[in-house]
């Protein structure tokens, strides 16, 4: 079967899927248990490996379905569900498959390209399934071949399941168990039976726990530091994944961070790719020599870990030199740390609000250069972006009230996101706003503090109201 012949049929699965309406009567809380029986398994390697099926669509907001695999797939549902969002070792360890329905406008080029080479095409605003592999360790990818087939085979097999009234949602720990479905037979056709069964995120028959913790082997000359000074000191260190990596690498990256409890002082920030829990344990030992943004040699009295993994791993280390040390899933010292570092990722280092020495610091593209105006456009949408974000004008009640009617901004961004309401609010708030009859728009401030040169043309003469003077300042 070639791929176009995988897509066209997955495509028509989710159809049939979605028209089962599953998510009237499944909560995002809610699973099932997938078994395949071997001979009828896309991936022989993976046979009779049992996953845990969610449909999503119940909060109204994404639909589609994620299957969980491995031996960890019921711990991450569960920590998914957890109020206090998920771990460290969470989005790293995961092992995932399935869609989200999403407009097809915002799928990535390729992804576009693979639909119209199936014979679909559809219309820009029109919603169509993205398809989703996450590895254990790296990052998420679109479905290989065999991953495609492996969830086209589960599709079919839950419609089928459902025509049958044989699928009742219920949630791990139900005292009656999980639907699990076993699937056998032909692949455009398979035959499923379904049972009740119990299957625990803290272990079981499915998922057992594993036995005591994991450790990893640490060079000899990493344990040489107990002449090392002593600090009273508490060290908080996690191992969050950021939204980065490097081309061609699928590894996931994520970064051993290492702050200072009691000044906040972050010592330590440094990348790490995958699994590798003996480069995070280098760092921390790094960290001990002075390695550490604050140049202090030392050991510290006590370490909180909100990585199980790095816990286990660094214990080879920690426990010669006598150093307490604990885990902590929740550090919420961390998490505001991470949360901002997450933010630099996703949006870049913030842009200068403009002084006046930057107005003649960029050349002015040539009339015809339309990638340097091009350029110069998009660090004047990112300073707009970025004044709807940091700025407080916009989050005030009398400018929302006086935009919006009423001051309830969220819901109005909720209720009207696919109309681009956030950038129209902001240029509104930036060239059109005035606090008072004689007070100056924003953007004329933006003006007077100083532009490049490029963004203060662009701005003048390409977005000031014709009321608005367009003297340079």
């Amino acid at each position: 079967m070639e791929r176009a012949d995988i897509t066209r049929d997955i495509l028509a699965a989710v159809g049939e899927f979605n028209g089962r309406w599953l998510w009237k009567r499944f909560t995002n809380s809610d699973c099932f248990g997938v078994r395949i029986a071997e001979p009828a398994c896309p991936e022989p390697r993976r046979g009779e490996e049992p996953m845990l099926g969610v449909v999503l669509g119940n909060a109204g907001e994404e639909y589609g379905l994620s299957l969980f695999r491995g031996a960890g797939a019921a711990a991450s549902f569960a920590a998914l569900l957890d109020s206090h969002g998920p771990r460290d070792d969470v989005l790293n360890d995961m092992d995932m498959l399935g869609y989200t329905m999403e407009v097809f406008g915002r799928l990535l080029p390729e992804d576009q390209r693979r639909m119209r080479q199936a014979g679909q095409h559809p219309r820009y605003d029109e919603q169509v399934p993205h398809f989703l592999a996450k590895p254990p360790g790296c990052r998420a990818r679109f479905p290989r071949e065999a991953e495609l087939r492996l969830l086209l085979l589960v599709l079919r097999a839950v419609v089928e399941a459902d025509r049958k009234k044989l699928l009742q949602p219920a949630r791990l720990g139900a005292k009656d168990g999980i639907c699990v479905l076993a699937i056998s037979g032909d692949a455009a056709a398979p035959q499923v039976a379904v049972t009740r069964e119990h299957w625990w995120h803290a272990g079981g028959a499915a998922y057992p726990q594993p036995e005591g913790p994991r450790r990893i082997r640490v060079l000899s000359e990493s344990l040489e530091l107990r002449g090392l000074p002593r600090l009273d000191a508490t060290w908080l260190v996690g191992l969050p994944t950021v939204p980065a990596g490097i081309q061609g690498d699928d590894r996931v990256m994520q970064v051993l961070l290492i702050v200072d409890e009691a000044s906040e002082y972050v010592l330590q920030g440094q990348p790490v790719l995958g699994d590798n829990l003996q480069e995070a344990v280098n760092i921390i030992i790094e960290t001990f020599r002075g390695g550490g943004l604050n140049r202090r040699k030392g050991l510290p009295r006590r370490i909180v870990f909100s990585s199980r993994k790095v816990h286990d791993a660094g214990a080879p280390v920690l426990e010669p030199v006598g150093i307490e040390y604990v885990y902590e899933p929740e550090i919420p010292l961390l998490g505001r740390i991470v949360a901002d570092m997450v933010a630099h990722f996703v949006r870049g280092p913030r842009l200068s609000a403009g002084k006046a020495e930057a107005a003649d610091s960029a050349e002015v593209p040539a009339p015809d250069d339309l990638k340097g105006w091009k350029a110069a456009d998009l660090q004047l949408a990112r300073r707009f972006a970025e004044y709807f974000e940091f700025g407080k004008q916009l989050h005030s009640s009398r400018v929302i009230k006086r935009y919006f009617g009423d001051d309830d901004l969220q819901s109005h961004l909720q209720d009207h996101k696919e109309r681009a309401v956030v950038p129209a609010y902001t240029a509104w708030g930036i060239l059109d706003y005035r606090a008072s009859k004689n007070s100056k728009i924003h953007a004329e401030k933006m003006l007077a503090e100083g532009l490049p040169q490029p963004e203060a043309i662009l701005l003048r003469d390409g977005c000031l109201p014709e009321s608005v003077s367009r003297d340079r300042p």
